[in-house]
């Protein structure tokens, strides 16, 4: 009898245990749900870095956030898609400072190279990014030919034939900054895997195959002293000629000027100061 009187305290016992788990735990959930609905979250300022195209207030507008929008309830995805749909918008990062702070990190790509396509020029930054389309080529931008293309979107990068070919475009891209040669440098031909770089002051630079960039161009500047000093610049500082880097540790030159004496094909060996390759 004793021992059935027990089981009965020990059912009441967990039933009321049981309801009270219930309890607090409705209690917990209201209390969340009333707590992420408070004012405390309720976004009281938006910094945006990174902008100077763009302002402020246009990077918010298009973002779709707002003074007093819940800081939990934000999709970073969703800013960031809604940011990027303009091409020249790149979103680095976007954080949330709780309780009611939010910064929007961007980059704004710019137009530094054209891909020709189907007769249009495509104005793009380094990495390849469209930026648009125009049937104008810019002459202060750096033109790219060769590449063998497949189409184009603004806000994605070109699509390419041979991703081995765009690597190796990158690498190019990489080297001719590190060696501060890429304002320089007025069309670029990747044509048949021989890089060929055209540049400002008239001269025809041939690199070979893309295979050990830095080191080739690593000869640019001591050849360019070296015919310097050896006359082949005009008046404006023109050189009219082609300069062969595809071979390491020396360079030729061919000039192209009927009134410029010189060899058919003068070569010489590495000047000894030659920097250090770029990383």
């Amino acid at each position: 009898m004793k021992e059935q009187r027990n089981e009965k305290r020990k059912k009441v016992y967990v039933k009321s245990y049981g309801r009270l788990s219930i309890f607090l735990l409705l209690l917990l959930v209201l209390a969340v749900v009333l707590l992420v609905n408070s004012s405390i979250f309720e976004i009281s300022s938006i910094t945006i870095m990174g902008n100077s195209r763009f302002s402020r207030e246009e990077i918010i507008e298009k973002a779709g956030v707002m003074v007093g929008d819940n800081i939990l309830k934000l999709s970073e995805a969703d800013i960031k898609e809604r940011l990027e749909e303009n091409p020249y918008i790149s979103v680095t990062d976007i954080v949330r400072e709780f309780p009611d702070k939010l910064t929007i990190y961007i980059s704004e790509r710019e137009a530094r190279v054209q891909f020709e396509y189907a007769g249009v020029y495509c104005n793009a930054d380094y990495d390849g990014v469209v930026l648009a389309a125009t049937q104008t080529h810019d002459l202060a931008l750096l033109l790219i030919k060769g590449m063998n293309l497949t189409g184009y979107q603004p806000g994605k990068r070109i699509a390419v034939q041979d991703e081995q070919l765009f690597s190796d475009y990158l690498e190019l891209i990489k080297q001719l900054k590190g060696y501060s040669l890429i304002t320089q440098v007025r069309e670029a031909d990747l044509s048949d895997g021989e890089f060929t770089l055209n540049m400002q002051n008239g001269l025809t630079v041939r690199l070979g195959a893309p295979i050990k960039l830095a080191d080739k161009l690593a000869y640019y500047a001591p050849a360019l002293d070296s015919l310097q000093k050896n006359g082949y610049a005009d008046a404006s500082g023109q050189i009219k000629g082609i300069l062969d880097l595809s071979v390491i540790d020396n360079f030729a030159f061919m000039p192209l000027e009927e009134n410029q004496e010189a060899p058919e094909n003068t070569t010489e060996n590495a000047p000894e100061n030659v920097p250090e390759n770029a990383e």
